[in-house]
């Protein structure tokens, strides 16, 4: 089935243009890891369909027809389902037709379907179902109010066709029509009367991104007069332009404020909710609310209620029927959606900045492109541009002036890009202040505090540096909603403490391997074994060379070959030859020129 979406400038707000399509028979959306429809689709009449009964006024969702759909060879998509009215009976016996799902007891159609002039209806909803299963629909109607008309007359409903997508294939002998249902006017099934609850929030343009456990909808269910009302499921539905599962997460269904189910999203617009059967006695209330928490999606709008009327699924007691409710008062309407709660709109997004370990306690060199500090920007419902930060830097130890010691301060995201700065200290002042534009995306980003540490700024080994700032001083600002964006915290946030070290690498050698004889022909002997340690590095160290040389004259590796270098288990090229004792009576040495540097990196 194809739907068109119009797609508004709120909806787009955060995406990035892609490249334009000029392939004619591209699909949408690209292939990738969707179902394909390529099995065989076997139709049969379950043998458990409905037996013949009564049709009585006002029965929601009453079951006539039960097909099994079972699917072999593959995946089978159903693309449409054409149901017809059959039988001796007039179409006027039905306010509308839905198709069931057997295994949920919900309707695969989002809206519900009447029958044309040829007592046919046209389902376009696709299903998958899935290779080597079975899954059995129901044909099912709702009456109509009033049937003292029809009492009598016996319709039936068949599935009169069934098209498949893809390579897939139909088997089976259609029309396949349940039992007849005789139309009965007499018998007064229970009513259920939905309206706005007492839990109903006011109308709100101030839903920060962020928000938890808000109420978004409130209903109350009361029961009529003829007889108890039970229910176990209700489809939610929201009307506005946040899409539930991305904007609008972690709803939950309360009765009488105390939570009974999750909700599961089943689209963007809409999320069923399931839990223990509910009883109302004859004239009794309950009411319910939606809770949600608030994710994203700053200027879009949320109205949540109950589009259809039987989305509510209620059941009488005495007689078994489900129950088309009523639905009345503020938000209701004779036409989808009948029940809309208030409508909250959401506001702007939410910018919190805490350190990052990215740049741990570290140690820094006297040298250009030091990183001393990270943070972390989370950033919720819209992406958020930053026109003014103020960095406050904090150190021990210079000889002389910070402004001098340190320079070029810099603000880097994660690709390496420098979004603020290069900036040097205010005088006196110990801040930077960066005034270039960055724009922080949704999500966690982090960035990084980087400077110069000059070789004449009087640097002494353990000096320090932090580097933070107060995240709620930022001048910020929301690119969806134009709204000026309070940062949190509003106290200062610091990285980690940097300490200034020279350049430095300590060798020790290991006591392994120790004083030993070796065998003729051995291979792969380990003459050797050093640590290098750049702990107390400000630096990492790069070594393109290293020369190895005999304990003592006529002590040299004469009888040896391919003398080999290696360095955490790797093998370093090149490989030397044997070497020979000088014939001036020093110890002989052996010296490897790195094709590839060994890096020993600070701290």
């Amino acid at each position: 089935a194809d739907s068109i979406y119009t797609i508004n400038s709120t909806d787009s707000a955060g995406y990035t243009a892609g490249s334009n399509v000029t392939d004619a028979s591209a699909t949408f959306p690209p292939v990738g890891d969707a179902v394909v429809s390529e099995g065989t689709l076997t139709v049969s009449l379950a043998a458990d369909t409905p037996a013949a009964g009564t049709a009585v006024e006002n029965a929601a969702r009453l079951a006539f027809t039960k097909v099994n759909l079972t699917a072999s060879g593959g995946d089978v998509i159903v693309d449409s389902l054409v149901i017809e009215r059959v039988g001796l009976a007039n179409d006027s016996n039905f306010s509308s037709i839905d198709v069931i799902d057997g295994g949920t007891n919900l309707p695969l159609n989002v809206t519900s379907k009447t029958l044309n002039s040829l007592h046919k209806a046209t389902f376009n909803d696709d299903f998958t179902v899935a290779n080597g299963t079975t899954k059995s629909i129901i044909l099912a109607a709702n009456m109509v109010a009033t049937l003292d008309a029809y009492a009598g007359e016996v319709p039936a409903l068949s599935l009169a066709a069934i098209t498949t997508k893809g390579d897939a294939t139909v088997s089976g002998s259609l029309p396949l029509t349940g039992n007849a249902q005789t139309i009965n006017a007499t018998i007064v099934i229970g009513s259920a009367t939905i309206q706005r609850g007492a839990y109903t929030n006011a109308t709100s343009t101030t839903i920060q991104v962020g928000k938890e456990d808000y109420t978004y909808f409130s209903f109350q269910v009361a029961a009529g007069s003829a007889e108890k009302v039970e229910f176990s499921q209700v489809k939610v539905y929201q009307e506005g332009s946040a899409s539930l599962g991305s904007d609008l997460i972690n709803l939950e269904l309360l009765q009488d404020g105390t939570k009974i189910a999750d909700g599961v999203i089943a689209s963007s617009k809409y999320a069923n909710f399931s839990f223990d059967k509910i009883t109302l006695d004859k004239g009794e209330t309950a009411q319910f609310q939606i809770k949600a928490d608030v994710a994203d999606g700053s200027a879009r709008t949320v109205i949540l209620g109950i589009y259809k009327t039987t989305d509510l699924l209620v059941e009488g007691v005495t007689y078994g029927y489900n129950i088309t409710p009523t639905y009345s008062g503020t938000g209701s309407s004779a036409s989808s959606p009948v029940l809309s709660d208030n409508s909250f709109t959401i506001s702007n997004g939410t910018l919190q900045v805490t350190r990052s370990n990215s740049v741990g306690a570290e140690n820094v060199g006297v040298a250009n492109d030091q990183y001393l500090g990270a943070f972390t920007f989370t950033c919720k419902g819209e992406q958020i541009d930053i026109s003014a930060l103020t960095l406050t830097i904090a150190s021990t130890g210079t000889g002389s002036q910070i402004e001098d010691a340190l320079t070029g301060l810099e603000l880097v995201d994660p690709n390496g890009v420098v979004v603020a700065g290069p900036t040097d200290i205010t005088n006196d002042l110990l801040t930077v202040a960066w005034t270039d534009t960055f724009t922080v995306p949704v999500g966690e980003t982090i960035y990084k505090v980087r400077g110069d540490l000059a070789t004449n700024g009087g640097w002494a080994s353990d000096d320090t540096i932090v580097v933070s700032f107060t995240p709620s001083d930022t001048t910020a600002q929301g690119e969806t909603t134009g709204n000026s964006i309070t940062a949190t915290p509003a106290s200062s946030v610091s990285g980690n403490t940097q300490t200034v070290k020279a350049a430095a690498l300590t060798i020790t050698r290991n006591t392994l391997p120790a004083n030993s004889n070796i065998i003729v022909d051995q291979k792969d002997v380990n003459l050797s074994s050093w640590s290098f340690d750049a702990t107390d590095s400000g630096e990492d160290i790069r070594i393109t060379s290293i020369s190895f040389t005999a304990k003592a004259s006529g002590m040299a590796a004469t009888n040896t070959n391919a003398l080999t270098v290696w360095a955490d288990d790797v093998a370093q090229s090149p490989v030397n030859d044997a070497v020979a004792d000088s014939d001036s009576g020093t110890a002989a040495s052996s010296t490897f020129a790195l094709e590839e540097p060994i890096i020993i990196d600070k701290g």
